[in-house]
């Protein structure tokens, strides 16, 4: 099934990825970072906009959406750096599934930890190219 929302969270979660990734790296990682950051925000604001919602509507979903990013922002990052496998389920299940408990959360869960690691293995000059992400198998 293809949802808007399930497509945010999908988008967030790899963001949220890179953007871990390039912010722990010397000055130009974290000016990518922010960079990265200031392209997806612009990006959240343009669907809005070609979904129809009007400049007054817009600023309320975009500070909504806002809250939601930074909230999974918080969570999500604090699970990949200490790898923790089941806070980040629990987030995911959550965030993405709107559930206590989902099995194809461990899954989405173990991809991100997967991916993490991918990215703190490649050079800024590999990211700034083509980040590699983890392989699903299956």
């Amino acid at each position: 099934m293809d949802r808007i929302d399930a497509r945010f969270e999908i988008y967030t979660l790899h963001v949220l990825l890179l953007y871990v990734r390039l912010r722990h790296e010397n000055d130009r990682g974290a000016t990518l970072a922010q960079k990265l950051f200031d392209h997806y925000v612009s990006a959240l604001d343009n669907v809005l906009r070609e979904l129809g919602v009007g400049d007054v509507g817009v600023g309320k979903k975009m500070r909504k959406l806002g809250e939601a990013l930074y909230g999974r922002m918080a969570s999500y990052e604090k699970a990949l750096s200490e790898g923790d496998r089941d806070a980040l389920i629990v987030s995911i299940a959550r965030n993405v599934y709107e559930a206590d408990d989902n099995e194809h959360a461990a899954n989405l869960a173990d991809y991100a930890l997967a991916s993490h690691q991918a990215l703190s293995r490649q050079t800024m000059a590999e990211i700034e190219h083509a980040p590699q992400w983890a392989q699903i198998n299956g």
